[in-house]
């Protein structure tokens, strides 16, 4: 899974837990979907030691904290979608999982071994990913993913 997925995950799962992500993507979109998933705060791997601490106890105070550079983005990216949904947020969790594996460059049959299900099941997951993204090739979601920080070059080609 990766940071996304987790923090949809914990955010459904259990709710009263606080997720301040600590990351080095800079990429506007995902932080904006990061937001949307519940995240408490973000900042990046770079931010200093005391901008850390910051964060942490906001969070813990039940405060958010985003960085300003992150809050700026974030509310940039917002305003200049008018506020609409983009089609990544109405993917699942487990639609979001199994894209970051096909970006991975995983066969259907690894993907349905690695999550437990079946294979004609994650033959439809892509399908409906397919669909409401709007993508009609493997070779399109893999750079979908990538552009939208849920799969990385360095992941994709780990499996090739």
């Amino acid at each position: 899974m990766n940071g996304l997925a987790v923090t949809e995950l914990l955010r459904k799962e259990q709710p009263r837990v606080k997720v301040l992500v600590l990351s080095v993507h800079t990429n506007k979109e995902f932080i904006f979907r990061i937001i949307q998933a519940g995240a408490h705060g973000y900042i990046s791997k770079g931010a200093p030691p005391d901008e850390l601490v910051r964060a942490i106890e906001s969070v813990c105070d039940g405060e958010a904290f985003f960085s300003p550079e992150i809050a700026r983005a974030a509310l940039n990216q917002f305003v200049s979608n008018g506020g609409k949904q983009e089609p990544f947020v109405q993917l699942t969790i487990r639609e979001r999982e199994v894209l970051a594996l096909i970006a991975e460059g995983r066969s259907n049959k690894e993907v349905a071994s690695r999550l437990g299900i079946g294979v004609r099941t994650i033959e439809t997951h892509r399908e409906r990913i397919m669909r409401k993204l709007k993508i009609h090739t493997i070779a399109g979601l893999t750079r979908f993913a990538i552009l939208n920080g849920i799969s990385s070059l360095e992941e994709s080609s780990s499996t090739v």
